[in-house]
């Protein structure tokens, strides 16, 4: 794969030419389009852990070489978890989504 070594303050999306084969493309931030989403300023860090009480956890596990046997390995995986506050969750819930019909 291609890299393009011009990045903008955006993502790089990985993208196909049938000729030339996979190649990366810069695509803009929206805020950097001068679209506002929403109407509160974005954080210090533009990031989840600007809200006060919001801890992030991310592990990945990497386990074994050598070429895929199915149920074996070897693994590339990981997973986040975010939690809304520092107290406990099981007795303090937090709803994850409103719905009201009427």
């Amino acid at each position: 794969m291609i890299c393009s070594r011009q990045r903008s303050r955006g993502r790089l999306l990985p993208r196909r030419n049938p000729q030339k084969g996979w190649f990366i493309i810069a695509r803009p931030r929206v805020r950097d389009t001068g679209i506002q989403i929403g109407r509160l300023p974005t954080g210090a860090h533009n990031a989840i852990t600007d809200v006060a009480g919001v801890r992030v956890g991310h592990t990945t596990l990497v386990s074994g070489e050598g070429p895929l046997r199915p149920g074996q390995g070897p693994v590339r995986t990981g997973v986040t978890v975010i939690l809304p506050h520092g107290d406990n969750l099981f007795r303090h819930k937090v709803r994850a989504a409103v719905h009201t019909i009427n």
